[in-house]
């Protein structure tokens, strides 16, 4: 890309091609990253350490803009690139140093498709897995669609330009440290039935409120809790997942929460601008927060009664 800049040769298609590349990347990278986590951390801390990780994740994706807008002036759009390639330098001087005993070893010679039947399987026979999967589909299509119409609240329902989407956009990501930073502060919290429905019910209130406003202070301050909220469930919901696959199924489990969490959040951005155009930017968001809550409510609530109270690897 930064080549492709430095030479003026960029045009459309290249960006979708690299996209596609480096989303194809991330898609290997991110369960064998997540699959990881625990190799490293105690179990008493893995909390601690997702919420640390959304830390560095999201204050990335928070700071990361504001840097590139601050260097374009100085040493131009090229230049931010090849910035970006040099500070991957350390994240595999980073990887390199990291040392994990071999595991899995007799499911090394399976095939791709023997390994994803397989994986399959194992969710289909541990239901509390399922059931955190699905909460996690769901949440993500219905409950994070609401960054896909915020240029819509910016210009038609708030009415405050360009300057003011950047305010909105980086309310979440603002949360999202905050969250991030309490529950790693607060050492051991358990994925209980009672508060994951309690978060979740808060997260479809406060984004239902969102919907409904009309001023912009109100609204910066309710993304700010919909992204300190959502924060502390996802940590919570994957911190379960992980304490209860057994350890061969890890990577595989962690790709299709990787689905989940990533692949079907761009659904849900679809199925909001169906309704947005439909009948509202609002009405997308409110009946998106009600549907959720309901869910959670009856579904999640239901099925956590099946989760032991101290999740043992197998």
């Amino acid at each position: 890309m930064a080549l492709l800049v430095s030479f003026k040769l960029i045009q459309v298609w290249h960006i979708f091609l690299l996209g596609a590349i480096t989303s194809t990347s991330w898609a290997f990278e991110q369960p064998v990253r997540q699959a990881l986590i625990l190799q490293l951390v105690k179990r008493e801390d893995l909390v601690n350490a997702l919420a640390l990780n959304a830390v560095t994740w999201n204050g990335a994706g928070l700071l990361g803009p504001s840097i590139v807008g601050l260097s374009v002036g100085w040493i131009g759009i090229d230049g931010c690139f090849y910035v970006n390639v040099i500070s991957y330098v350390a994240v595999i001087a980073a990887l390199l140093r990291i040392h994990v005993p071999p595991h899995g070893a007799e499911n090394a010679r399976a095939t791709v498709i023997r390994s994803l039947l397989d994986g399959f399987g194992y969710i289909r026979r541990q239901k509390i897995i399922a059931t955190f999967l699905l909460v996690s589909a769901v949440y993500n299509i219905l409950g994070r669609s609401y960054v896909t119409l915020l240029p819509v609240f910016a210009k038609e329902i708030l009415n405050v330009g360009a300057s003011g989407f950047g305010f909105i956009s980086a309310a979440p990501g603002l949360g999202t440290i905050i969250g991030s930073l309490t529950l790693a502060s607060l050492g051991s919290v358990e994925a209980k039935r009672g508060r994951m429905i309690a978060l979740l019910m808060a997260f479809s209130t406060v984004l239902f409120s969102f919907g409904a406003s009309r001023h912009l202070e109100f609204s910066f301050a309710c993304l700010v809790m919909v992204g300190a909220l959502s924060t502390v469930f996802e940590t919570l919901l994957q911190t379960s997942i992980q304490l209860t696959v057994g350890e061969a199924y890890r990577g595989r489990v962690m790709g299709f929460y990787g689905l989940t969490a990533g692949g079907l959040r761009e659904l849900g951005g679809m199925q909001a601008g169906f309704l947005a155009e439909w009948r509202s930017a609002p009405f997308a968001v409110g009946t998106g927060a009600v549907i959720l809550a309901v869910f959670g409510f009856l579904f999640l609530g239901a099925r956590m009664r099946e989760l032991p109270k101290k999740p043992v690897l197998e």
